[in-house]
């Protein structure tokens, strides 16, 4: 084999590990997993508030004792995905709700989807495994929760929450943010007891509402997402 050939061969391999790697940097995850997530109880406070905001600006808030949420960590996508819009599923849970600490409602929500924003913007930390603290950007799509008064429904909110997810970092847990700003929520109601209108999820001072991860109980087992290398 002449130089001029190994010099050809040696381009073609180097060229070929190049573009496997790249190929290979993407979302990354330790799914398919399950997880639960609880905000910070303030009991006897709520620690949770939905606030409806009617076409004249009046407000009725609606206040939670417990806030907490469940879902999976979806397994890790094809290397070409940018935008992986369906990172995980969420279910919001929402118990001990009052208006104005008096009337009662059960709220009952269905699943929504955790999607990320583009990549590589959307991810900040370590682009390895576990990706220890590394802080994912993206929303909660699909929400869809009822509001029940004595069992009837008196309200349905739907729309979309902009967040993110903080991975563990032994011996700290992994953390989902809904961040209170910028929320596309609506609420129509069916009942005289909540109007419709525009509706926002924060903490009882209009803060961010975080869910600390809870289950798994260990940090090193808890959820994390990466957009880096395998």
């Amino acid at each position: 084999m002449t130089k001029l050939m190994k010099v050809a061969v040696l381009a073609i391999a180097l060229f070929g590990l190049t573009a496997a790697s790249a190929s290979a940097t993407g979302w990354h995850t330790n799914g398919s997993l399950a997880f639960t997530g609880t905000v910070a109880s303030r009991a006897p406070s709520n620690n949770s508030i939905l606030t409806i905001t009617d076409r004249l600006g009046n407000r009725t808030v609606l206040g939670c004792q417990v806030t907490t949420g469940s879902g999976t960590l979806n397994a890790s996508p094809a290397a070409s995905v940018i935008t992986w819009t369906t990172a995980a599923t969420i279910t919001p849970a929402f118990s001990s709700c009052r208006i104005a600490g008096t009337t009662a409602f059960t709220v009952t929500c269905a699943s929504a989807t955790l999607g990320t924003n583009a990549a590589p913007g959307a991810y900040v930390g370590p682009p390895t495994a576990p990706g220890l603290g590394g802080v994912t950007t993206g929303s909660l799509t699909g929400i869809r929760c009822t509001l029940f008064v004595a069992g009837v429904s008196c309200s349905v909110v739907t729309g979309t929450v902009n967040g993110t997810y903080t991975n563990p970092n032994p011996p700290t847990s992994g953390f989902l943010t809904v961040n209170a700003a910028g929320q596309s929520l609506t609420a129509a109601s069916t009942c005289s007891a909540i109007p419709s209108g525009s509706a926002n999820f924060s903490d009882p001072s209009g803060g961010n509402l975080i869910y600390t991860v809870t289950t798994p109980a260990s940090p090193a087992a808890q959820p994390y997402i990466y957009y880096g290398a395998p």
